[in-house]
């Protein structure tokens, strides 16, 4: 038998080939979904930044009011931002 590992991640690029407000854009959608997703899957185990974190300060301006909701997940490891 074998056995998988997946690991839920995003390598995220700030501008590539779109702009930087086009990512953003994606990139608040994106945690927006992952945030709600945590908030009511306990089998959802956790998430990697990939050691990214302008991400969260990307998103944080764009919603300053889900700050203690991100602290919450990466304190409690679901979130997980560092290399």
């Amino acid at each position: 038998m074998t056995t998988l590992h997946l690991v839920s991640h995003t390598h995220w690029d700030r501008e590539w080939y779109l702009t930087f407000q086009q990512f953003r854009l994606k990139l608040v959608h994106l945690i927006d979904g992952l945030l709600d997703i945590l908030a009511h899957d306990r089998n959802f185990k956790y998430f990697m930044l990939d050691g990214q974190t302008i991400v969260l300060d990307d998103y944080l301006l764009m919603r300053p009011e889900r700050e203690a909701d991100l602290r919450r997940y990466i304190k409690n490891g679901r979130i997980l931002v560092g290399p």
